[in-house]
């Protein structure tokens, strides 16, 4: 999963939490899909791109160092009343990119203590992008195929209801066309039994008065 993968990482680098981010099919927002230490409502929440420190680095599709407070930087429009800051957090943040266009963002981040974040440790993880890129494009295909299969499995089962809908009423009207062929088979001697006792009720009358005339 998602959240397995950012555990590695953050993991790896000695973090303390994290986040792993991917681009819209619009490619105007990040959502964010898995964390590490932090606040479940977090998840699914989305993020524009060129905003904050996520939204910067998918938009330059550039990785970033940051050690120390980064409210009052200008290049993440971070929002005027944010009151939380973090003067000894450090923060790694790279882009995730398959064929140099950008599918995420992924970011580790731990209090320093005087134990910050090199260059050299942004370096070692842009030489894992590419692997990490990769999975994550397989995920989100892995999904994406998913999601397929259960749309054509709603379909399949609609057409099927569809289906016996149209039987029924096709057992329907047979049954119709038979209730009217047996009707007209009826109808067709009762009314020439009925013709019939018309006719003999006017020769009964005539026999009878003839025989009465003898």
């Amino acid at each position: 999963t998602h959240k397995d993968l950012l555990s590695h990482i953050v993991k790896g680098f000695a973090g303390e939490s994290g986040c792993l981010a991917l681009m819209s099919d619009e490619r105007d927002n990040l959502t964010i899909e898995a964390g590490i230490d932090i606040p479940e409502a977090a998840i699914g929440q989305l993020v524009k791109v060129g905003t904050g420190v996520m939204g910067w680095v998918a938009q330059n599709n550039k990785p970033l160092l940051l050690n120390g407070d980064v409210s009052n930087d200008p290049r993440f429009q971070l929002p005027e009343n944010r009151t939380k800051k973090h003067d000894d957090r450090s923060s790694m943040c790279w882009p995730l990119t398959v064929e140099n266009e950008v599918i995420g963002v992924v970011s580790i981040n731990r209090d320093s203590n005087g134990n910050q974040f090199s260059e050299e440790d942004l370096e070692q993880g842009e030489m894992m992008l590419p692997v990490v890129s990769l999975v994550v494009q397989n995920m989100r295909l892995h999904q994406h195929e998913k999601s397929q299969i259960r749309q054509l499995t709603e379909l399949n089962q609609q057409l099927n209801e569809t289906q016996k809908q149209l039987v029924q009423q096709e057992k329907m009207a047979s049954i119709g066309q038979l209730a009217a062929g047996v009707a007209h088979e009826i109808n067709n001697p009762i009314g020439v039994v009925l013709s019939n006792v018309k006719t003999m009720s006017e020769y009964a009358v005539t026999l009878i008065e003839l025989l009465v005339w003898y």
